[in-house]
């Protein structure tokens, strides 16, 4: 007697998409003649990160009160705890070199990261926009966006958008009014809203990129370089 069946998993279809950033070549420095720190301007916006819906720009999807539709982002454990100034926070990697991949020293740099969702409770009418910050983990974006209202972006689909058109590309404001200022976090619970929303990263033109290489490692002659931010997704 053979037994058999359809195993079908459980649990929310997902409806996010995760869009990484391209490597970045050619940032190429000059070490001064005495000391350890080398400044450089970004020349283009980088685009880093950037989380969106899998569904077009006039459709959303419904909340689910089991969970599991929250973008979690952690990268490197490196953002995670720092202070955001409306978007902005510093970010720290480790840089080597071609050389048995030799520590080198550190990469400083500004991530610019924000988030809007916009939800719509058809059979009551109400809805609303707004700004996401994430101060406890189960929240939407938490570990890469700004941890309160004070920190986060005042309007991310207009800063990230003209920044990043791409992450915002199938975002829908289901027709709710602009953002004035409003802020909060999001879990994506509530079966009888419907939602849609975004999240970008990036690096940005004109800023500074600072780095610092550890005393002994200065070289000799020119030499490849590389800083590596590792990107984690999951999703409560």
């Amino acid at each position: 007697v053979e037994l058999g069946g359809t195993i079908e998993p459980s649990g929310p279809t997902n409806p996010w998409e995760v869009i990484l950033g391209a490597d970045v070549a050619g940032m190429n420095m000059v070490l001064p003649e005495s000391g350890q720190l080398i400044r450089h301007r970004l020349k283009t916006n980088l685009p880093v990160l950037g989380i969106r819906t899998t569904t077009g720009q006039d459709e959303t999807f419904r909340g689910e009160a089991a969970g599991g539709l929250a973008p979690q982002v952690s990268y490197s454990g490196l953002v995670t705890g720092g202070s955001y100034d409306k978007g902005r926070v510093p970010v720290e990697l480790l840089v080597t070199g071609e050389k048995d991949n030799q520590t080198l020293g550190w990469l400083r740099l500004n991530l610019f990261a924000g988030a809007e969702v916009s939800q719509y409770n058809p059979e009551s009418g109400n809805g609303k926009r707004y700004s996401v910050y994430a101060g406890q983990p189960g929240e939407a974006f938490y570990g890469g966006i700004a941890r309160t209202p004070n920190e986060a972006m005042d309007n991310a689909l207009v800063m990230i958008g003209d920044i990043f058109e791409s992450y915002t590309r199938h975002y829908n404001p289901q027709g709710l009014p602009g953002i004035t200022g409003q802020k909060q976090s999001a879990e994506f619970r509530n079966n009888k809203m419907r939602y849609s929303g975004f999240y970008g990263a990036g690096l940005l033109a004109g800023d500074e990129v600072v780095m610092r290489l550890d005393e002994g490692s200065r070289p000799e002659g020119a030499e490849n370089w590389r800083a590596r931010l590792k990107v984690t997704i999951n999703y409560q």
